[in-house]
């Protein structure tokens, strides 16, 4: 009996032939997984060298604000700097924004960071501000945003948190709590 062939046998054929010494292959991944790489620390980017003006296609800057964020929630800290600033005012002012990229802040803290990124649209001197990510456990506010001087102090999960769906995630938390746990069948 002949084996059916899927679209799983084939990407497994293609990742196991041999590349040649010197010779470079790469994968395709959809837009969303190239964010998601993005903000977990890859080096992919499908968008090398764009021959178009960023600011004629301003999604050539998701990649770029996705890898930011992505550094600050690993580090713990970033430089809020004019190149940045424009980054985020391009993401913050387009429609429709990427709601995985939407989703890593909730808007509070997004609206301070586009107040802070206003700031340094037109800015000759160079400033820039520190930003710091603290991580946090807390479960009733999961996220913070504090100012002070120059230093925007945020606070909020390591890993991806929908906060899109924060209430509906708390919801469903609350009774897996009250059940004292689940069951899947």
């Amino acid at each position: 009996m002949k084996k059916k062939s899927n679209d799983l046998d084939d990407v497994m054929e293609s990742h196991t032939k041999k590349v040649a010494p010197g010779q470079t292959t790469t994968h395709a991944i959809s837009w969303d997984d190239e964010i998601l790489g993005a903000l977990m620390g890859t080096t992919y980017n499908s968008h090398n060298d764009p021959e178009e003006d960023p600011y004629s296609n301003p999604v050539i800057f998701t990649v770029p604000l996705a890898r930011w964020i992505g550094r600050l929630k690993r580090r713990g800290s970033e430089s809020l700097d004019q190149g940045t600033a424009d980054i985020i005012l391009s993401f913050w002012y387009r429609s429709p924004r990427e709601t995985l990229l939407l989703s890593q802040f909730p808007e509070a803290t997004w609206e301070c960071l586009v107040q802070f990124a206003k700031e340094l649209e037109y800015d000759d001197d160079g400033r820039e501000f520190q930003v710091t990510y603290e991580w946090t456990r807390d479960r009733t506010t999961p996220f913070k945003c504090n100012v002070q001087n120059n230093t925007i102090a945020l606070e909020g999960p390591l890993l991806f948190f929908p906060t899109l769906q924060s209430n509906h995630w708390r919801e469903k938390a609350q009774v897996v709590n009250r059940l004292r746990g689940f069951e899947v069948r």
